[in-house]
């Protein structure tokens, strides 16, 4: 009876070592992927980071589009987690609510007054672009 006992134990714990085993291998091939997109982001960094003429304007440009300060607090904000914000849509509904959003973009990557206009008639539907001709 013990001896069933134990031999079961050991069949389990092989088991589980087995398992354990194939996480691992897993593990570093999820590892390598991590590295190589590491990799790939650092070089997509470096170019985007190299200037073409080696201007030391162009560099001040990217940092001051970066990091600018808040109003209120003074502090240093970094504005590119904004990049990935989106132009709302204007489908034609709620134009009050479209026109607040949009101002709030406009903010966030400092568009100039003269880029406002054609970077929300980019946004609108096909509708709206007809009806804007």
């Amino acid at each position: 009876m013990a001896q069933r006992q134990m031999e079961e134990r050991v069949e389990g714990t092989e088991k589980e070592i087995v398992g354990l085993k194939e996480m691992m291998i897993e593990m570093r091939k999820m590892m390598e992927r991590l590295r190589e997109e590491m990799r790939e982001n650092n070089s997509y960094k470096k170019e985007e980071s190299d200037t073409s003429d080696g201007s030391i304007m162009k560099l001040k440009g990217k940092m001051e589009e970066r990091y600018t300060t808040t109003e209120l607090t003074k502090l240093p904000v970094d504005r590119s987690k904004y990049k990935k914000l989106e132009m709302p849509m204007f489908l034609g509904e709620n134009p009050k609510s479209w026109v607040y959003r949009a101002e709030h973009f406009f903010e966030i990557n400092n568009l100039p007054e003269s880029e406002k206009v054609k970077v929300a008639v980019v946004s609108f539907g096909q509708d709206e672009v007809d009806w804007y001709r």
